[in-house]
């Protein structure tokens, strides 16, 4: 009675890993065409600094054609300069 415990047990475990071993559904066929590689990113603009484009934008005349900012990356510059914009913004006199 044990042999044929034993056998039927190993029967059992032969029958799982065949079962565990088909799969895949390829075919046969394991060739897969290769990708193209992806495309590098677009090259980002290069910033412009926000002093010299506002200082220009303020030279132009108010009638003129309004500003395409839609792709305009800017440096903002003049942070950390005070007198960035002093000719824009006369001091004021003192009395």
């Amino acid at each position: 009675m044990k042999t044929h415990k034993l056998s039927l047990l190993s029967v059992a475990l032969a029958t799982a890993l065949a079962v565990a071993g088909c799969g895949g559904g390829d075919g046969g066929n394991g060739y897969q065409e290769p990708q193209p590689p992806a495309p590098p990113p677009p090259a980002q603009p290069k910033a412009e600094s926000f002093t010299a484009w506002s200082k220009a934008v303020v030279a132009k005349p108010a009638e003129g054609l309004p500003e395409n900012m839609d792709e305009l990356v800017v440096d903002f510059d003049g942070n950390n300069d005070p007198a960035a914009y002093a000719e824009l913004f006369p001091a004021e006199p003192t009395t």
